[in-house]
């Protein structure tokens, strides 16, 4: 799913672009394609979050693969 996720993207910013019409739904896609690459980094060093808590221990697993902190926050 992920990688059709990106496929779909890429295929869209290129062919499109970003407007006013699709920014808001190119920025959710992109979020939910980091987010899953985060959960897989995660499940690959033997963490699972989920429940209450598991979006901030995703986001501050980004500090553990050195994501600067701009970025971090635009996955708060």
């Amino acid at each position: 799913m992920n990688q059709n996720k990106q496929i779909f993207l890429k295929e869209i910013t290129e062919k499109v672009g970003i407007k006013d019409q699709n920014a808001n739904t190119i920025i959710k896609i992109a979020y939910d394609v980091i987010m899953e690459r985060i959960r897989v980094e995660m499940l690959k060093k033997r963490y699972n979050a989920s429940g209450q808590g598991a979006h901030e221990a995703e986001v501050s697993y980004l500090r553990e693969l050195k994501f600067k902190e701009k970025q971090i926050q635009f996955c708060d």
